[in-house]
């Protein structure tokens, strides 16, 4: 990662030259942090102190709770404090005036700032076991707090709900109901993995179906061909609700800070 902290200086000081600021104390400072916290300050810290540098630019300014573990001089952060200066009274925090905020000099020190907290943002590789498993954690924690919320609506409160549904959108539903009703609905295939690791035509070749999608969807109308092709359907095994297959849950790369975690269907779904 060495190399990415050089990359990264280079690219400071051309930004730096481009803005006209001085950046090398914002060097030295990045360099300690990098040496002390490893990786995880380009990949992580740095787009966080973007993410707040947008907030404060939607806010209009620099609340005290933006930039956490950043250490200020005024309202701002020291770090790219010649860049933020351009973009922020450092004394109140406030955003420049708006006849400011419209000059060159403003969007090049705003771009700089996004490109030197963002570079390493996105690097394709994977997350630490310890933030996989975090990751992990929270996905089962939100399952069992939706079971748990669904269980606790009271009738009344369903009801109330389906009635103010109904009156903002009926037409909506009904023309999804006029669809479903009249098979005009024509679904087809992603390109995604699924559940039972079926790739690409094989998804064609259905062998499990549920209960529930025959209710709406009945099988010989969607998942074959024709009628003459209904010796298909000796084959299929209809699952009840408590017998159909799981989600296959899976990581996938996002940021360094925590990955993506995807649910795959089953082909049938």
């Amino acid at each position: 990662m060495k190399q990415q902290l050089l990359f990264w200086r280079t690219v400071l000081k051309e930004l730096g030259t481009w803005c006209r600021v001085s950046t090398d104390l914002d060097y030295k400072h990045v360099k300690a942090r990098f040496e002390k916290e490893g990786d995880e300050f380009l990949t992580i810290a740095l787009p966080t102190f973007s993410r707040d540098l947008e907030r404060g630019l939607t806010d209009g300014q620099v609340g005290p709770d933006l930039f956490p573990g950043f250490r200020k001089k005024g309202k701002t952060p020291v770090l790219f404090g010649g860049f933020l200066d351009i973009l922020f009274d450092r004394d109140t925090g406030l955003l420049l005036e708006t006849d400011t905020a419209e000059t060159p000099r403003f969007l090049d020190a705003l771009y700089a700032v996004r490109q030197l907290t963002l570079m390493f943002g996105k690097l394709e590789r994977r997350c630490s076991p310890a933030r996989e498993r975090a990751a992990i954690e929270s996905y089962l924690k939100c399952e069992q707090e939706l079971g748990s919320f669904a269980k606790s609506v009271s009738s009344e409160d369903l009801e109330s709900f389906g009635h103010v549904a109904n009156c903002l959108f009926r037409e909506v539903f009904n023309v999804v109901d006029s669809k479903v009703y009249h098979q005009r609905l024509i679904p087809k295939h992603g390109p995604g993995s699924t559940a039972e690791r079926t790739l690409g035509n094989e998804k064609f070749d259905q062998v499990e179906w549920t209960t529930r999608l025959e209710e709406v969807f009945p099988f010989g109308e969607y998942a074959i061909p024709n009628w003459r092709y209904r010796y298909l359907l000796d084959r299929v095994k209809f699952l009840e609700p408590g017998e159909e297959r799981p989600v296959r849950v899976v990581l996938v790369p996002k940021t360094q800070k925590t990955p993506r975690v995807i649910a795959l269907e089953p082909v049938c779904m």
